[in-house]
């Protein structure tokens, strides 16, 4: 007979999906037992930060100790002892190691103080009673400036960082309670101050009216150095900065001028050698594709110093009144050949844009720099804007020239959205020759050409820029102000009609030898009558001493013993009226626009070719002429 089966079909299947419900059950008593625990954290932190805030608010001893009153309870502290130094509560010092109850909490009650110091190693002058077990946990209470005291926290229910974190929130309140001590020790002070003050002016007042005078005004003017002390300081930084750079600038500026002024007499003899050799050769001559490079490689050579001489403000501007939206507008199409397809151009010109008082051919070519600039730092396309407006700099505007006066000027606005530059970049690309471009890629002139261009309007510069970021640079022009002034003569170029002939004298004063011999050579070939002279007094007694007459002056304008321009000051005391020509290639600030004045007097740059020199000499002989008719 078979035997019955001892568990019923079906019965473990039961059992296994009951012990998988109670498994889910305990997941999920746990999974919310977590979410409680992290709720209760979450509440505690929260609690701990709200009596932060509240101990902190504290300003005063009687209002931090309340404060403590009300939160202890809320943080689940049982008991906290407070002792400060009394000299944190603004009393006098009873000797080292004794301090002042401040608070003294237990079982939800503050009992009260004693007020009496005592020794810091008694931790606390009342008894604490306990019928049960207890911890206690002393604490420093310090700031930066030293230590305060220290604190009692009998350890309640929550231990942990609760206590850390009170302790930090208690010295915070005490560090507010000390700052406003002192506050007020020093209005006391001032207000005993200025009742002595009073006093002694009420008793002296018939006596020494005057020297009251005195202090009154000695006290306006501290009290305004006291309000202007922080803008002052402020200002002091940009200030030095700007005025290191100004030195640097300045002193690079020289260096290059001075390079370019040899520089430039030696090219007037090489690319004047040059083109006498040309125009003597023939033209199936092997030698000329030889000097022709020659020539390309001296006027090459020759627009680099023109560059650095814009840097160092040695150009003769010819300002005039210009409409700057105009000009940006007529440039447009220039510059989207200049940048490329690649690159967006825009621009934002208001029509309220007041006039510059600029030079419009140097005008022009901070815009072409500034643009090829741009272009250069954005080899993957990207977008230029060019920005006009109206702007007014105060005394406190920054930027890279120092002693720019404040008043009204017209902002030209260049940003482009290339890799930008960081701050060791910024403090160097305005410098010649300074440039992150590989070798051959350019010749680090062209924001040089910008400073010094700016710089020499009278105008600000300035730059922002962040790595990733563009870059955006400020031109800040001089509004014009009334009419028109006379442009001035323009500085000689060469022209496409052969030079004339002539058999005048001329007076060549100049102190390069080799020079003077290229220039002779150029005059004598054409007919002139050539008298030379090294420096100005020997042109003097050349001129005094010479019997004929001497039609026209070739002066260069710095040299040794006496320049040019004071030469022909001395030279028109005795005669007035004579032609001259001014040849240099670094004018050092002897010579501006205002010397250029009239139609026999003009300024030739080195290096000069010998067509242009021929033909300028020409032209102020042949006006020279019409003047005396």
């Amino acid at each position: 007979m078979p035997r019955a089966p001892l568990v019923e079909p079906g019965t473990f299947a039961a059992t296994e999906d009951l012990w998988l419900r109670v498994q889910l059950l305990l997941a999920e008593t746990s999974q919310r037992l977590g979410d409680y625990h992290h709720l209760l954290d979450e509440k505690r932190d929260q609690t701990v930060r709200e009596a932060g805030q509240h101990l902190i608010a504290s300003r005063e001893a009687d209002e931090l100790s309340a404060a403590l009153v009300e939160e202890l309870p809320r943080l689940g502290i049982p008991g906290c002892h407070v002792a400060v130094h009394p000299t944190v509560l603004g009393e006098a010092d009873p000797g080292p190691d004794q301090v002042r109850v401040l608070l003294a909490y237990e079982q939800g009650a503050r009992r009260e103080a004693t007020g009496e110091p005592f020794p810091s190693t008694s931790l606390t002058p009342y008894p604490i009673d306990r019928s049960g077990p207890y911890s206690i946990i002393a604490v420093p209470l310090s700031v930066v400036e030293g230590p305060l005291g220290f604190v009692l926290f009998e350890i309640g229910p929550r231990i942990g960082w609760v206590y850390e974190a009170m302790q930090e929130q208690i010295s915070s309140g005490l560090r507010g309670v000390l700052f406003v001590q002192r506050e007020r020790r020093a209005l006391a002070a001032v207000e005993d101050a200025r009742h002595h003050l009073e006093l002694a002016h009420a008793e002296l007042e018939q006596r020494v009216v005057e020297r009251t005078r005195e202090l009154a005004e000695a006290n306006r003017i501290l009290v305004e150095q006291i309000a202007q002390r922080e803008l002052a300081e402020q200002r002091q930084a940009s200030l030095a900065a700007q005025l290191r750079h100004a030195q640097k600038m300045e002193a690079i500026g020289r260096l290059a001028g001075g390079v370019a002024h040899d520089f430039n007499n030696l090219l007037t003899v090489i690319n004047g050698n040059t083109d006498y050799l040309l125009r003597t050769l023939d033209p199936d001559d092997p030698h000329r594709p030889d000097l022709d490079d020659i020539r390309y490689a001296g006027e090459r050579a020759a627009n680099l110093t023109d560059q650095l001489l814009a840097f160092t403000r040695q150009r003769v501007l010819h300002p005039g009144r210009i409409d700057l939206n105009q000009t940006v507008g007529n440039v447009q199409t220039m510059l989207r050949r200049l940048i490329g397809e690649d690159i967006e151009l825009t621009a934002t010109l208001p029509p309220d844009v007041a006039p510059v008082w600029a030079d419009p051919g140097q005008l022009e070519q901070i815009i072409f720099n500034l643009a090829a600039n741009a272009r250069d730092a954005m080899p993957e396309g990207g977008r230029l804007h060019i920005e006009t407006g109206n702007v007014r700099l105060d005394g406190g505007a920054t930027g890279r020239l120092v002693d720019v006066p404040p008043g009204d000027y017209v902002l030209l606005r260049i940003r482009d959205s290339g890799i930008g530059m960081d701050e060791a970049v910024q403090a160097n690309v305005f410098e010649p020759f300074f440039t992150t471009k590989p070798p051959g890629k350019g010749t680090g002139l062209g924001l040089a050409t910008v400073f010094g261009v700016v710089a020499h309007s009278g105008g600000q510069l300035d730059l922002s820029s962040a790595p990733g970021a563009g870059t955006t640079i400020d031109v800040y022009l001089p509004r014009a102000q009334g009419a028109t002034a006379p442009a001035g003569p323009p500085v000689a170029s060469a022209a496409p009609a052969a030079p004339g002939r002539g058999s005048e004298t001329i007076l060549l004063v100049e102190d390069d030898q080799r020079v003077r011999a290229v220039t002779r050579r150029s005059l004598v070939q054409y007919g002139y009558a050539v008298l030379e002279a090294g420096d100005g007094l020997d042109a003097l007694r050349i001129f005094q001493a010479h019997p004929g007459p001497i039609d026209l002056v070739i002066t260069d304008v710095v040299m040794p013993r006496l320049g040019g321009p004071q030469f022909i000051k001395l030279l028109e005391e005795v005669r007035p009226g004579n032609a001259v020509l001014y040849i240099s290639g670094y004018t050092d600030g002897y010579i501006s626009r205002e010397r250029l004045t009239g139609e026999t007097v003009a300024l030739l740059k080195k290096p000069f070719s010998e067509d242009g020199l021929l033909r300028r000499v020409r032209e102020l002989l042949d006006l020279h002429v019409t003047d005396q008719v």
